[in-house]
């Protein structure tokens, strides 16, 4: 069994729960503050990094949770800092603007200036989120609001998605043939979906209805049912995008007792419970589900820092719970539409992203299209946005598949498992995935599931920068355009001449059993020799292996799948383990690799 996703039979309401973690998040952080350095951060043994948001998000957190002393300890070790260790400017001077409204002092913003475009769009949503909340006059509080609702209207698809990149999305889908266009990755449509709702409770404008009714229905596509909301794309299952979602719904008012049934008061309820098991010895909290199990990092982003998260969920919650105890709710919040129905079918097809639950409550959270990664390298291979797989299944309980990672290009061509469900191929020394599909077909009928998508294998890694121009050039992106180069790269990533393939992914969400067939067939027309890294490539949890597996390789003859050693991935759920058979030259014409696999559950107690 994998570590559980359900704890229903604690009768915690949503209030208590998050008293509980704020408790023991003040207490946890005040804990790690040391004299004239401030925060601590016990993972890296050294301060909290000094260009990032820890120090003021602490500070914030430790003002409101009554640790007076301490958060003034954390609030001055970042203002002794010099202007170029700082970083980070929208988070730290949201954090500043929330600092003055606690305690009603004037706290300089021109520490943390702010410029007129970033890279990511969730940078930017919130830096227009500063501009409001410090906006003086009438007109120019309206101004600051209708150009955020411009953009988040701007970056969301029709079924409500942020779009995190590109800023242009309409323009990009020429760069691309067919698909992977936009990235919504979950972590950041959380985080939008918190700027939404305190703009919306700053401004009360009653035009923020629509936009927030459309982003909270959209994170249904991210939660399994229970206690994980995310999977997707960077930061996928961390604590910074689960902060940002449970802020939003305290906002809303998802944790009152008379919305502790609906389908927001549920989501609430299940990821704090599930953070129970996620406390550290020290009171903070790990930033994944899988690092409780391992009491280690396990799928963190370079960016990804204890001390930081910690203080951000400490620090937006419980200003969110302030604010909600001292102020009534403005109409615009109180009158949402919130979703109703968590069953059937769910869909994003711009975003390449689908949810699945059968009356019986098994879960299936699938990726379809694929999307652009938005850290295209040229040493690493970016999983977390393929398509043509699933990313969540949730059965009886338990966690039967882990999401996708990001893998150095040489522990890949070591372990080719390590790729899971992705195809990787491999001519001469350049890498190429099956992860975007340019048709797509979706059928959903009495609890099964039928994909079949066509695409061809893109560049995993960025060209190789070429002569003195190209190294120049590449400089220059890493130091001055924050890599604006490389990302726009990834929109343009070649494709793999002469090969094509075609998935078929089933899905059997049966009350009592849970089936996944996937069969890849694909059709070579190259010349050259294309070596096939991971036949028959797929990812389980440790814990909930399935008790049917037959795997069938290119003439549809059965392989020992007990020959297929797992292969521990680092995955934000526990116990992710890889599997493929060996690597072998992809035959011309056309050759097709099944897997079948079958899980039962134990409905004895039903």
């Amino acid at each position: 069994m994998s570590e559980p996703g359900s704890y229903s039979g604690t009768s915690d309401s949503p209030s208590r729960l998050l008293d509980h973690h704020s408790e023991t998040l003040g207490r946890g952080l005040a804990s790690q503050i040391r004299p004239d350095i401030g925060l601590w951060d016990p993972e890296r043994k050294q301060p909290t990094p000094a260009d990032h948001y820890g120090q003021l998000a602490c500070a914030l957190a430790l003002s409101l949770l009554g640790f007076p002393k301490q958060a003034q300890a954390a609030e001055h070790a970042w203002l002794s800092l010099s202007p170029k260790q700082r970083g980070h400017a929208p988070f730290n001077r949201f954090l500043l603007l929330l600092l003055n409204q606690h305690n009603g002092g004037q706290r300089p913003l021109s520490h943390c200036p702010l410029q007129r475009t970033y890279p990511s769009n969730n940078w930017t949503v919130l830096a227009q989120l500063c501009r409001l909340l410090e906006a003086q006059e009438p007109a120019q509080r309206r101004r600051a609001d209708a150009r955020l609702r411009q953009w988040l209207t701007t970056w969301m698809t029709d079924s409500g998605g942020f779009i995190d990149y590109p800023a242009r999305p309409a323009r990009s889908a020429r760069s691309i043939a067919g698909s992977g266009r936009i990235a919504t990755p979950m972590a950041y449509h959380h985080k939008a979906l918190f700027v939404a709702t305190v703009a919306a409770w700053q401004s009360g404008d009653q035009r923020w209805a629509p936009i927030l009714t459309k982003l909270l229905d959209w994170t249904l596509l991210s939660w399994d049912g229970d206690g994980c909301v995310g999977g997707f794309g960077r930061s996928n299952h961390a604590l910074f995008g689960e902060a940002c979602l449970l802020a939003a719904l305290v906002l809303i008012g998802a944790a009152q007792p008379e919305h502790r049934e609906c389908i927001p008061g549920r989501m609430l309820t299940g990821v704090l419970r599930r953070w129970q098991h996620q406390t550290r010895a020290d009171g903070l909290l790990w930033l994944s589900p899988a690092d409780a199990r391992a009491q280690a990092q396990s799928g963190w982003d370079e960016y990804m820092h204890l001390s930081v998260y910690n203080a951000w969920t400490a620090a937006i919650l419980a200003w969110a719970r302030q604010l909600t105890t001292n102020a009534e709710r403005p109409a615009v919040l109180a009158a949402l539409s919130w979703p109703t129905t968590a069953t059937g079918l769910r869909t994003d097809p711009a975003a390449g992203l689908l949810r699945v639950e059968s009356e019986a409550g098994l879960c299936a959270l699938v990726s379809t299209r694929g999307q652009p990664p938005q850290a295209f390298r040229r040493t690493e291979i970016e999983g977390r946005y393929s398509g043509g797989l699933p990313f969540h299944l949730r059965a009886w309980d338990r966690y039967l598949v882990p999401p996708p990672v990001r893998l150095p290009i040489d522990a890949l061509l070591q372990q080719p498992a390590l790729a899971g469900w992705m195809p990787v191929f491999e001519v001469g020394d350049l890498l190429y995935g099956l992860t975007d599909f340019e048709t797509i077909e979706v059928q959903w009928s009495q609890a099964v599931l039928s994909i079949v998508a066509e695409g061809q294998p893109l560049a995993l890694t960025r060209s190789p920068a070429h002569g003195l121009t190209g190294r120049v050039l590449a400089a220059l992106d890493w130091r001055l355009l924050g890599g604006r180069l490389g990302r726009r790269q990834a929109l343009q990533r070649p494709a793999l001449a002469g090969v094509s393939g075609q998935l078929r992914l089933r899905l059997d969400l049966n009350r009592d059993h849970l089936t996944l067939t996937h069969q890849l067939t694909l059709d070579n027309a190259q010349a050259e020799a294309i070596r096939y890294l991971n036949p028959a490539g797929h990812a389980l949890i440790a814990d909930a292996l399935p008790a049917q597996r037959r795997i069938t390789g290119t003439d549809q003859t059965a392989v020992d799948a007990t020959a297929m050693a797992p292969v521990p991935l680092p995955t934000t759920l526990a116990g992710g383990q890889g599997y493929c058979q060996s690597s072998a030259i992809l035959p011309p014409g056309r050759s097709t690799y099944g897997i079948e696999l079958g899980w039962s559950g134990d409905t004895s107690n039903d």
